[in-house]
């Protein structure tokens, strides 16, 4: 087995008197070698060695049991295609969060069989990079560490059929509210309106102001088509922005019992390209977000249905990522991370709309 092991080096919460090499994380697999993607098992360890107890968002990382995106996955030079879920946490519940306890450590086991389309890369060796971007938690703001990943390699000489992370269904046209409950099927049509709203003005932001202190502080250099495309095809919600159901009610064996989840997007992918998703919507988001119009009177953007619906339909119609959540995390990721992050676009769009209709 090949482990390479990394401090959590980069970061320093003024808060918690962390430094550097404060929290370490530790990543190990069950064997080097396996005969088939399902005998993959990764262990990751991330210990607290501080005097402090440290909470932390758990989705998208390696402190997340759950199949989203918890490594970077390559075959030699190549990426592996994540093909899991994306999750919104629901921020005002406990569940969304994790916390290691002062000189504790918590040990987390991930299976990855269904995460990722090993069918399109093949078999061979596979090096897994730990998603190690945590989120704290103090005094109810969240400060970001950007971490050091370890990785390990793991061998796979024989079985990488594709899994799925649910039975794929057949998608509908573009996004559809899928719901019997007529209230909360309204209120999915509504966010969906918002979204789209709040999306084309952002588009049209671009084409009126490329060079707006707003898109640098979100987007930086990137080239400004690119962008506007990606805001424009969630404003048009055309066929070639994909199919998808907003459901109301959490799929059979679905995530959102595990509690501390807003919506989550089921990306549906063949023959290593992204073909379709799904997005569902817990009940947190029908009892505890609000409309867009409340971010006028100090609603803070992910607590509205609008802030929800956006982030998952930048899942869903152009498969970005949840590198960091939130805006000052967005604010602070490199120029080439910028771009693939979900809560860029979010809270671009989200600040352009409240500048201009407050």
């Amino acid at each position: 087995m090949l482990a390479r092991y990394a401090a959590l080096l980069s970061f320093a919460v003024t808060a918690l008197a962390l430094s550097s090499g404060d929290l370490t994380v530790k990543l190990s697999a069950v064997s080097p070698t396996v005969s088939s993607i399902e005998d993959i098992i990764l262990t990751a360890v991330v210990s607290n060695p501080t005097s402090e107890d440290i909470k932390f968002v758990k989705f998208n990382s390696v402190l997340d049991e759950l199949p989203t995106k918890s490594f970077l996955v390559k075959k030699g030079d190549s990426d592996v295609l994540f093909s899991g879920v994306d999750i919104v946490p629901a921020i005002t519940e406990d569940a969304a969060f994790v916390t290691i306890p002062a000189g504790g450590s918590i040990a987390m086991n991930h299976t990855v069989a269904a995460s990722y389309d090993f069918e399109s890369a093949g078999a061979g060796t596979f090096t897994f990079n730990a998603v190690t971007n945590l989120r704290v938690s103090e005094g109810g703001e969240i400060t970001h560490f950007a971490l050091d990943a370890a990785s390990v390699d793991v061998e796979v000489n024989g079985d990488v059929a594709k899994r799925t992370v649910f039975p794929e269904t057949a998608s509908l046209r573009t996004s559809t509210p899928v719901c019997s409950n007529a209230s909360r099927k309204n209120y999915l049509g509504a966010a969906l309106s918002e979204a789209r709203a709040v999306a084309g003005g952002a588009a049209a932001n671009i084409r009126q102001s490329p060079n707006s202190a707003n898109f640098k502080t979100y987007f930086n250099n990137h080239n400004r088509n690119d962008i506007w495309y990606n805001f424009d095809r969630i404003a048009g919600d055309l066929a070639s922005s994909g199919n998808r159901g907003l459901h109301c009610v959490d799929r059979a064996g679905g995530i959102c019992k595990n509690g501390g989840i807003a919506a989550y997007v089921l990306l549906v992918t063949s023959g290593g390209n992204i073909i379709g998703s799904e997005a569902y919507f817990c009940d947190w988001f029908f009892t505890s977000t609000r409309d867009l119009r409340s971010t006028c009177s100090g609603t803070n953007f992910p607590s509205t249905r609008t802030n929800v619906m956006l982030h998952e339909l930048t899942h869903a119609i152009f498969a970005s990522g949840d590198i960091v959540y939130d805006c000052p995390g967005s604010r602070g990721l490199s120029d080439a991370n910028k771009k693939k992050n979900a809560d860029n676009y979010t809270c671009f769009a989200m600040h352009n709309w409240k500048q201009h209709n407050c």
